[in-house]
């Protein structure tokens, strides 16, 4: 049987704790409480949003991002957490996240950038530029 694969933003602390368990396979070094008021506060001053894409009703993997304005890169979207369940991982799922936060910022001038062109993991930006050609 084939689930419905669909992704939703999440906007208030039920849906965040829902995320909490994929997410912390990328922030293990959070508690509950610890991510919550880091959402909280990064949502409220500086615009953090979180989307998780689904896989029937399970959360399959959890983007968070915010929208940044620098001199060098103008207006971008930073993406801030990317983190597929390990036991999902493999199916374009962290590409299907992305795929959809362009698709909602179609018609806006923000240019996309998942990490500092700086970012000491060379080889994440070489694969993701290569798959997905997201870098310029």
């Amino acid at each position: 049987m084939n689930k419905k694969i669909f992704i939703k933003e999440l906007s208030n602390k039920e849906e965040w704790l829902e995320a909490f368990p994929v997410m912390n396979q990328l922030r293990a070094h959070l508690d509950e409480a610890g991510y919550l008021q880091l959402i909280e506060e990064a949502a409220e001053k500086e615009g953090y949003k979180m989307a998780a894409l689904f896989e029937g009703s399970k959360i399959a993997a959890v983007i968070g991002f915010m929208p940044m304005i620098t001199l060098y890169n103008g207006r971008f979207i930073w993406v801030c957490d990317l983190v597929t369940h390990e036991e999902r991982r493999s199916k374009g799922y962290g590409k299907h996240c992305f795929s959809l936060q362009k698709t909602g910022r179609r018609n806006t001038s923000t240019n996309w950038f998942p990490f500092p062109r700086d970012y000491s993991g060379r080889k994440h930006i070489v694969f993701i530029s290569r798959k997905w050609n997201m870098i310029r």
